[in-house]
């Protein structure tokens, strides 16, 4: 069962190469729906044949917003442990902002959505929330994020925020001093009053800090 579905993913993988846009969408597809919820053997199975940066190059390709957003899922769904996080921004982490963090600026809100739950699990690492943080850029559009108007977008980069400050690790007030210096808090505290989908996960986020 493991062999034919390592074969599988390698005729899909091939398939992303393939000059039809309509196959490489329905390949990047199907590997996304085989990553979600997997396991760890089968991850890296898909990485084994698909790897990050193969997985960058197609969401850095301008042609075809469609099989970005299903590669933006199968990323998601590869950074679902933390574990999977740290090793791939400590190995990738240079190249894959230099991919998502453009998206977050000019992508479209579909695109920015995608993104921003690709940071979510990033952000569950111990060494990748650090490396974030390292990142103004970033965390200047995760403010812009909590003002935006769209709740999906509130939402992801509140969430974002939760998961860099719950941590117990000597990094963790240090984290929490940044996002108050910059705003983060400020801002976050102006939201207990949105509606509840927003102001539920405000509340989570808020209390981890000190």
């Amino acid at each position: 069962m493991l062999l034919e579905q390592d074969d599988m993913i390698h005729l899909l993988s091939n398939l992303i190469a393939h000059p039809d846009e309509e196959v490489r969408l329905n390949a990047v597809w199907a590997i996304m729906n085989m990553s979600y919820k997997a396991t760890t053997s089968v991850r890296a199975q898909i990485t084994s044949h698909f790897n990050i940066p193969m997985i960058l190059d197609t969401i850095d390709d301008q042609e075809s917003p469609r099989i970005r957003i299903k590669a933006l899922g199968l990323l998601r769904n590869l950074l679902c442990e933390s574990e999977e996080a740290d090793c791939v921004m400590t190995t990738h982490g240079s190249d894959l902002l230099g991919t998502l963090l453009p998206l977050l600026k000019n992508g479209s809100e579909e695109e920015q959505e995608q993104v921003m739950c690709v940071f979510i699990n990033i952000a569950s690492g111990i060494i990748a929330k650090d490396l974030l943080m390292a990142r103004d850029d970033w965390l200047s559009a995760l403010l812009d994020f909590l003002k935006h108007n769209s709740i999906q977008l509130q939402i992801a980069a509140t969430t974002c925020i939760t998961h860099i400050v719950k941590s117990d690790d000597r990094g963790c007030m240090e984290r929490q001093c940044k996002l108050k210096l910059m705003g983060h808090f400020k801002q976050l505290q102006s939201m207990l009053s949105y509606r509840p989908e927003v102001s539920d996960r405000v509340k989570i986020a808020l209390q981890y800090f000190n």
